[in-house]
């Protein structure tokens, strides 16, 4: 294979990649070169984590998890449709099915976080981006988070955060209606999660299943 050295017809990528690509090459070629080596073999991830497509927000980091730790699938607001949803998107199913039956990961992780992009534009009904409106029937899902809110709660001052959060919830009860999901955690086999982060401040709340809440991690 010819190796890159131009930049016309866009064969180079930008140079951050690039620069970061070195510093990977140089890190597989030195003391880890073992750890990398049991990666190509195959991988055993434990986890799985449904998170947003928003940049800042990368599951890794938050967790600190090294290459192989973390099965991630993410999308626009994070979120998980129904297993008969007319949304027309079969991306999170085949990743849910592919970690549960495939991967037997041993939980299953949505993780929503502040300053959602999606939700934002949800709650405020934003305009279609194009004439498609990829965007506005994508989100269009997290209308059935938004009836889990009292009314009261959209003239709030952290209506976004309460909507955030909801719709977190929501994804979770809908991880119960794939056969897969459902089964493994039946068989004790799988553990579904909730949680939201804070761009602003790194703090990570915990969404508590039983008393229906998020709690903040001390």
């Amino acid at each position: 294979m010819a190796r890159a050295s131009g930049t016309s017809g866009g064969a180079m990528l930008p140079q951050r990649l690039m620069q970061g690509y070195r510093a990977y090459r140089e890190k597989a070629s030195g003391s880890q070169r073992v750890r990398f080596a049991g990666q190509a073999r195959a991988q055993q991830p434990q986890t799985m984590v449904i998170g947003c497509c928003d940049s800042r927000v990368a599951p890794e980091t938050i967790f600190d998890a090294e290459p192989g730790e973390l099965f991630v699938c993410r999308n626009i607001a994070n979120l998980v449709p129904r297993s008969d949803s007319p949304m027309g998107d079969a991306s999170v199913a085949a990743a849910l099915e592919y970690a549960v039956l495939a991967l037997a990961v041993k939980h299953i992780v949505v993780l929503g976080h502040a300053g959602c992009g999606g939700i934002a534009a949800f709650a405020r009904r934003a305009k279609p981006l194009s004439a498609q409106d990829y965007t506005g029937r994508w989100i269009a899902g997290i209308a059935e988070a938004q009836t889990r809110l009292p009314e009261k709660a959209r003239g709030q001052t952290d209506y976004t955060t309460l909507l955030e959060q909801a719709s977190v919830a929501t994804s979770l009860h809908h991880l119960r209606g794939y056969p897969c999901v459902a089964t493994a955690v039946e068989s004790e086999g799988l553990t579904l999660h909730g949680a939201h982060f804070d761009i602003r401040t790194g703090a990570l709340a915990l969404y508590d299943q039983n008393a229906a809440r998020f709690i903040r991690v001390a």
